[in-house]
């Protein structure tokens, strides 16, 4: 009967669950020093055209890569994220480097970005300036594909997968410095990157 097990088990681990092949291509291949292209387009929340170099040398960028839509992931994300910006000492969002959120779902539109802007400039008050130091975008899956390409960042929108819970740190000149894993970024952390 041991036997009969073991001839029959190589064929239960070989075994994949469809959703597998979808988890194989969610995850961060990490690309230090790789650099994003400045070129691409995007739109900001307000609709206006802009390209991912116009958010470049003024300081670094925390980039996160989201789904607008997302119910409930990206809005503990930004809240965090928010939370954990306050609590860095001797750097300010105001004056010392900017967020840059870009949507990875080529179908979202202006109103949504809108909306999630809003919301979460809500989690900053006093931030003089909050679309310029907080900028969410969204632009075309082709705009999409070589953002996230260029910083090994892979996702599948699909049921019940979620997008890594990253934030990729870009020097002035808009090279991938580092990758802060996690929903909760530790203060710390943050401020060294």
């Amino acid at each position: 009967m041991l036997f009969a097990i073991l001839l029959f088990l190589p064929g239960v681990v070989h075994a994949a669950d469809p959703q597998d092949a979808v988890l194989q291509k969610v995850g961060v291949d990490e690309k230090p020093g790789a650099a994003i292209p400045r070129d691409l387009p995007f739109a900001d929340a307000s609709g206006k055209p802009v390209r991912l170099g116009d958010y470049l040398g003024d300081g670094p960028v925390l980039l996160t890569l989201n789904y607008y839509t997302c119910p409930m992931l990206c809005p503990l994300t930004f809240r965090s994220l928010a939370a954990t910006m306050s609590q860095v000492k001797g750097f300010s969002l105001a004056r010392d480097y900017r967020v840059v959120t870009v949507s990875i779902d080529p179908d979202e539109i202006p109103e949504i970005a809108r909306a999630k802007a809003s919301e979460t400039h809500a989690l900053m008050p006093g931030l003089r300036e909050a679309d310029a130091r907080w900028t969410f975008l969204y632009g075309s899956a082709g705009s999409v594909r070589r953002l996230t390409e260029s910083v090994g960042y892979a996702t599948r929108k699909s049921a019940g997968v979620r997008p890594p819970a990253v934030t990729i740190v870009l020097s002035p000149g808009g090279t991938v410095s580092r990758y802060l894993y996690g929903v909760e970024i530790d203060p710390r952390d943050l401020k060294l990157a």
